[in-house]
C-alpha cells in the first residue's frame, strides 16, 4: 500500500496557508484554495476531514524527520 503525503504551504500572496495532497508516486493529486488562517487551523481541518472519511481509524501522524 502506498503512502500519501499533505503538505502545508505558506501562501504569500494572501498571507493564508493551503494544503496540497501526493500520491504515492510523488505527484500532487489535489490540493486546497489558500483558505486556512495558520497551519494549526489547517491541520486541525485536515485530520476532521479524514476522520470524517474513515471513522473507525485514527489517522497517524507522521514526522517526516523520523524517516517514516
Amino acid at each position: 500500500m502506498g503512502r500519501f503525503r499533505i503538505e502545508l504551504v505558506d501562501d504569500a500572496k494572501s498571507g493564508m496557508v493551503l494544503a496540497e495532497a501526493f500520491g504515492p508516486d510523488g505527484a500532487m493529486i489535489a490540493n486546497s484554495q489558500p483558505i486556512y488562517h495558520n497551519r494549526a487551523e489547517a491541520e486541525d481541518a485536515i485530520v476532521a476531514t479524514i476522520k470524517q472519511a474513515w471513522p473507525d481509524r485514527s489517522p497517524d501522524a507522521v514526522d517526516p524527520t523520523l524517516g517514516v
